[in-house]
């Protein structure tokens, strides 16, 4: 019998838990991985089905098992997972009778921040962080006998351990045993109880926690049922939150002093994603969240003499029939694409041997052509420039695997394009320009009147400001600090039934950007709030792209619609784009904008 495991994205994770649920079943198994995801072959399904069902944890890349006819050859290469850790793990770390009771940096071949420890491939324990740390021999035991920890490159345990110290002012603490790690986790608690901010040293970086809710702060969930009365969540955003990925996502407050305490009524939420906020929450069951930022001060800090590699976080978007990554590394990085045996650089971060990952993890790349989307990034004889913008709408297209049907797509970035792709086929319909030199002349000549609205608006909200990208400058005029993050921000607390008509329309193949601002200028001067303003400026540019794809979706004989962009990847956009477009297509295993560009630009 073989099994075929829908996954996306090439998660090796998987596969190594998988695999792990065979050898711990006892069964003669081949595990391999394909295009589709993770191939299976049995000789007996009950004893793996059974494992399954308590040990196969959720994905958001994981849709289901299907029967197979096909058996491919391919093993994946070892790659480091940059995940949290699995209730297997999670169980060690809370049973005071386990040899890895409090300890940290518990973690298996398929789960936790493994990323945080890796310097180069190949995924070696010489090539990480612990290369100097040997096992002890209880450890070496499980690295030949425990089907989750086999071969594993970060193996350890509190007898082989990696210390945490924890410092208080002068004083330090230092953990090294099982016992001295609880003690360690319960001073740092009751610190937080007494008012008192931590800063913690964890797998995904600096974190500084308060028990009180500070202005900006990120909310971590401590106790789920607690959390759950003040948040205004989906079932699926929950079921989302807890995946083993662990994405953050922006939540509505129904709590007014949090909102008032942290600045606004939509929040950043995430659970734990790694051991030490794990064991910092269980210490706070009784409160509903621990409140942190990356960076910031406290009265107490915890770390450990090694500095991990950090990911950036990844935000989780689930906007009506779409579910997608905004931004983000953690959870998504390293990637594997069984198919894909090019290379590409894109920013920092390049696709070699089939494994997407920054740059600096491969150190001597060698390949007979690089592919990217920026002249001078790299040296190669043989270099070929493909546009971004394209090579995004291909990921898309790719992921749905729909490269043979005709597409119209937009990407909505640092560019405002629009792309006709029909299989290798593909050309750009519109570009839609660049912002004037002179806004402020641009404005004062659009039509009569227009002079005079300048000066009015400028006696009243300042000059309007001739530098800065297009979302830094609708934001000034809007009102709103924080370009495009703060003109969203502001957007999704609106809380009306609609916005107004923000004016956007082309001239000659151009987008008058000078219309866009002169109608922002006269909202802002009749009054309107900067709320109503950020909310409609989305809207309206949703409403102008959505109907301009569709006439020349219609004109083109299209069959899909594709878009792509970080500028897209927002719920007030989105949900107006959708009510337009229904069947519009985004990625799903990689970010709306950045390295999605190598899968496509590859394909």
């Amino acid at each position: 019998m073989i099994l075929l495991f829908r996954v996306q994205g090439g998660g090796r994770y998987l596969f190594d838990r998988i695999e792990a649920l065979a050898q711990m079943a006892g069964l003669q198994y081949t595990i391999a991985m394909g295009s589709e995801g993770i191939y299976l072959q049995l000789d007996a399904l009950q004893p793996f089905a059974e494992l399954a069902e308590r040990e196969l944890y959720t994905s958001l890349f994981f849709h289901g098992i299907t029967a197979s006819h096909e058996m491919p050859d391919t093993r994946p290469p070892e790659i480091p997972a940059s995940i949290a850790p699995c209730p297997r793990c999670l169980k060690e770390m809370s049973d005071p009778k386990s040899r890895r009771y409090s300890y940290p940096f518990t973690s298996c071949k398929s789960c936790s921040n493994q990323y945080a420890f890796f310097l180069q491939y190949p995924y070696k324990r010489s090539n990480t962080l612990l290369g100097a740390i040997k096992p002890c021999s209880q450890c070496q035991e499980e690295l030949l006998s425990n089907p989750f920890r086999r071969d594993y490159p970060l193996i350890s345990c509190p007898a082989c351990n990696i210390p945490v110290a924890l410092r208080d002012g002068r004083r330090e603490f230092w953990a090294n045993s099982s016992q001295e790690y609880k003690q360690l986790f319960s001073m740092a608690a009751q610190a937080l109880r007494e008012g008192k901010r931590l800063v913690v040293q964890t797998l995904n970086g600096e974190r500084s926690f308060s028990i009180r809710p500070f202005r900006g702060a990120k909310l971590l969930i401590a106790n789920l049922e607690r959390a759950k009365r003040e948040l205004l969540l989906l079932p699926q955003e929950l079921q989302a939150l807890f995946t083993i990925e662990r994405p953050t996502l922006f939540a509505t407050l129904s709590n007014e002093e949090i909102r008032e305490a942290i600045g606004g009524s939509i929040a950043t939420v995430r659970a734990f994603n790694d051991g030490f906020t794990y064991l910092l929450i269980r210490e706070l069951w009784d409160h509903p969240f621990l409140y942190y930022e990356e960076s910031g001060e406290g009265e107490l800090s915890i770390d450990f003499p090694l500095t991990p590699n950090t990911l950036q976080e990844s935000h989780y978007l689930i906007s009506k029939g779409l579910s997608l990554f905004t931004q983000g590394e953690l959870g998504l990085l390293p990637k594997y694409i069984p198919e894909n045996l090019k290379s590409a650089v894109v920013g920092d971060h390049l696709l070699h041997q089939g494994i997407i990952d920054r740059i600096q993890r491969f150190g001597r790349v060698e390949a007979e052509e690089i592919t990217t989307c920026e002249k001078g990034i790299v040296e190669h004889p043989r270099t070929v420039i493909k546009e971004k913008g394209e090579g995004a709408l291909r990921s898309v297209a790719r992921e749905h695997t729909v490269e043979d049907r005709k597409s119209i797509g937009l990407f909505f970035s640092h560019r405002w394009q629009l792309y006709y792709l029909h299989g290798e086929r593909g050309r750009r319909v519109a570009d839609f320009g660049d912002l004037p030199t002179n806004l402020s002349h641009s404005i004062s000549t659009l039509r009569e009147g227009s002079s005079k609205l300048l000066h009015t608006f400028s006696d009243r909200f300042g000059e309007l400001p001739e530098s800065g990208d297009f979302w830094e400058r609708a934001g000034a005029v809007i009102g709103i600090e924080g370009g495009y993050r703060g003109v969203v921000g502001r957007a999704m607390e609106f809380g009306g039934k609609g916005g107004v008509s923000i004016d956007c329309r082309l001239r000659e193949g151009r987008f008058e950007y000078e219309s866009l601002f002169a109608s922002l200028m006269s909202y802002r001067v009749g009054g309107a709030e900067s709320t109503l303003l950020a909310y409609s400026l989305l809207e309206s540019l949703a409403d102008f792209f959505s109907q301009l794809m569709g006439e020349v979706g219609r004109d083109l004989e299209v069959e899909e619609y594709l878009l792509a962009g970080k500028y897209a990847a927002n719920t007030p956009f989105l949900s107006r784009f959708l009510r337009n477009i229904p069947s519009l297509k985004m990625n799903r295993a990689y970010p709306a904008d950045g390295y999605n560009c190598l899968y496509g630009i590859t394909s």
